[in-house]
């Protein structure tokens, strides 16, 4: 390794490295997994309207049918008018009108095999609050891959108790 000083304060690292032998060797790329789709219908509550037109988005992308919802209210009113089954709620734990936790028991009245996911960026607060609850919880920020991997797992385990 050589280091030169520039005269206008920067420096110049020059590395030599032994010639290689042999042939190159190609490292295997790990086989990248397509995202899961679906067709069930999920119903997302998030108050935060850019997060939920990206996730509503992703979903679409993967072939769920989506329905929005910006507050507990508006999430049950849809539930109220729906004649089609709604598979899965996705909602954010902290909610302007309800908790999460609230709006799930509230669903559930209505459609009693619905299953959910949390999404929340307040975690630490959670297990004060009631994690005892066999419930399925994403930490904002996630990727589009953990997020359709995810509803996936949760759609077919319940496809698996309820038939």
């Amino acid at each position: 390794m050589r280091l030169s000083d520039a005269m206008s304060g920067g420096a110049v690292f020059e590395v030599y490295l032994p010639k290689a032998r042999g042939e190159p060797v190609a490292t295997p790329r790990p086989e990248a997994q397509a995202p899961p789709r679906g067709r069930e219908t999920i119903l997302l509550v998030d108050d935060y309207e850019a997060l939920r037109k990206t996730v509503a988005r992703v979903l679409q992308e993967s072939g769920f049918r989506v329905l929005e919802a910006g507050t507990a209210a508006e999430a049950l009113a849809i539930l109220e008018r729906r004649n089609e089954r709604v598979e899965l709620l996705i909602s954010d734990l902290v909610l302007p009108d309800l908790s999460g936790f609230e709006l799930k028991a509230r669903a559930l009245r209505r459609l009693p095999n619905l299953v959910t996911v949390f999404i929340s960026g307040y975690l630490d607060g959670v297990t004060s609050l009631r994690i005892s609850e066999s419930a399925t919880i994403l930490e904002k920020p996630f990727s589009p891959e953990v997020l359709t991997f995810t509803v996936r797992r949760v759609l077919d385990e319940r496809k698996r108790f309820t038939g």
